[in-house]
């Protein structure tokens, strides 16, 4: 018999690192230099919690709250760069969205299918599963982008160890949970049982791959997606940098090293 543990805890994994499309679509080989606020009257971009930046939705500009003078067309140079702002960070919520429902599905999957005889078990994980999915949601919504809190999380080394801890839990508590019972089966040369068991893990395997891994081909699709509307919005801040250089020290999106 023989049961591939890899790739059960690559469909784990898979799932979980789809959330990396949140973090890196903030990038997209440039850096988010602030977080950014929205609401109805303005878009805020700060650092440590002090504001840098805001934009009102008459397009004046406030730079650490003082308000610039701006020409009619500068004006319209910020309105556009502003839009892009604006919609940007709804797309950014809907990839966390899916990769974090993504993530809680699959393991949801993994640990009812796996840990069938082990209900504390799988509990535990799911639970587990939803605190990383929970904390990795905090830094994301339709009106905010903690950007940096969110990649320093990410490459967090405890992040990684964090989802080896599931992966390697799901696996050390399938296999106890089943090792005996194959050995009995073994012993008393009960190869319907044995058999029985291997197309079950075959299955699983097949249906993992057929309902998880087109739906996180599309997340990183969608990341792609908002890779290009944060380069449309660095060249729109540039356009705007070039005709008010005051801007610059204040750049929201950069290039990364």
């Amino acid at each position: 018999m023989k049961l591939n543990l890899k790739n059960v805890a690559l469909s784990v994994a898979l799932a979980l690192a789809a959330n990396n499309a949140v973090a890196h679509s903030g990038s997209c080989d440039v850096d988010m230099s602030y977080d950014v606020y929205l609401d109805k009257t303005s878009i805020t971009l700060s650092e440590n919690d002090q504001e840098k930046v805001r934009i009102d939705n008459a397009n004046n500009l406030y730079l650490k709250g003082a308000k610039q003078n701006l020409t009619a067309n500068q004006k319209e140079l910020l309105s556009d760069y502003a839009a892009d702002m604006r919609a940007l960070i709804p797309v950014v919520n809907d990839i966390a969205v899916e990769a974090s429902t993504l993530a809680l599905e699959a393991v949801s999957d993994v640990s009812t299918t796996l840990l069938v005889n082990s209900p504390d078990a799988a509990e535990k994980i799911q639970a587990r599963v939803e605190s990383i999915s929970s904390e990795l949601r905090s830094y994301v919504s339709e009106n905010h982008l903690y950007s940096q809190k969110l990649e320093d999380y990410i490459e967090d080394s405890q992040f990684e160890e964090e989802i080896e801890a599931v992966v390697r839990e799901v696996v050390a508590d399938m296999v106890e949970g089943n090792i005996g019972t194959m050995i009995a089966a073994a012993i008393r040369g009960d190869e319907a049982e044995i058999e029985a068991f291997e197309k079950r893990m075959e299955a699983f395997g097949s249906d993992m791959e057929d309902k998880y891994e087109r739906r996180a081909e599309e997340i990183e699709r969608k990341a792609e997606k908002l890779c290009e509307l944060v380069e449309k919005m660095d060249e729109k801040e540039d356009r705007f940098i070039e005709n008010f250089s005051e801007y610059k020290p204040y750049q929201l999106v950069g290039n990364s090293d």
